[in-house]
């Protein structure tokens, strides 16, 4: 099972990864935050560097760069994480 990057499965999490191990059906995230809550595996882009860099551009904002100069940015920091006791 692909578990989707979304912010309502993200709230879901531990009922999702509690619901995957009960019926034995691997799952594999987009996010960290499900294996530290019981998933098998993960592979996507890391929150924590995201929200991170978002501070840096506010920061820019409030010292007067206009927000339509700033670049857009993709991720660059991606991670895989596995539960070894999964």
């Amino acid at each position: 099972m692909v578990v989707l990057q979304t912010s309502m499965l993200l709230s879901e999490r531990q009922r999702i990864a509690s619901l995957a191990t009960t019926t034995r059906l691997p799952a594999v995230y987009g996010y960290r935050e499900h294996v530290d809550d019981g998933g098998l595996i993960s592979y996507g882009v890391d929150l924590r560097a995201c929200f991170r860099r978002a501070a840096y551009y506010v920061h820019k904002i409030f010292n007067g760069v206009a927000p339509g100069d700033l670049p857009i940015e993709f991720p660059t920091n991606l991670e895989l994480v596995i539960n070894p006791i999964a």
